[in-house]
């Protein structure tokens, strides 16, 4: 399971990729809708994920491996909550995996003591910025 793993060389070398920055104590102050002044930046730079060399789970399991390191080196971390920032920019089809939000609804979030308190979307594709409004209205998303 994700509450016990060890390190693997395909999750070193995803790691090196920087799809996902970890960045604790940020002011989150200016971040409209966030009650909390301090918290958590997980910042996803998605041209860097690559959907072909990393599945789902791997992928997952890097997440879930970041947030709990950094997590184990300042714990107030889950105390105050996350912001994720997902910027879109450059994103290609071979940058996105469909299975990776149904393996981050199940173990992830499962497993990681920490709470979102906002989601963004940055520079999203056309599609995207189609689809929102209508995942908005259905329910699926919030503001």
């Amino acid at each position: 399971g994700l509450k016990d793993q060890e390190l693997t060389n395909a999750m070193k070398e995803q790691i090196s990729t920087n799809f996902l920055q970890i960045i604790p104590n940020a002011n989150l102050s200016n971040i409209e809708g966030c009650t909390e002044s301090l918290g958590t930046v997980l910042y996803i730079q998605g041209k860097n994920h690559d959907s072909y060399k990393y599945d789902a789970v791997t992928t997952g399991r890097v997440i879930h491996y970041m947030v709990l390191d950094m997590i184990k080196k300042n714990p107030s971390i889950s105390q105050h909550g996350c912001v994720m920032i997902n910027n879109m920019e450059g994103m290609g089809l071979g940058n996105v995996d469909k299975a990776l939000p149904e393996v981050m609804d199940g173990d992830v979030q499962r497993w990681l003591p920490l709470r979102l308190l906002q989601g963004m979307v940055c520079n999203p594709p056309f599609i995207v910025r189609f689809l929102i409004p209508i995942m908005k209205m259905r329910g699926n998303f919030n503001n």
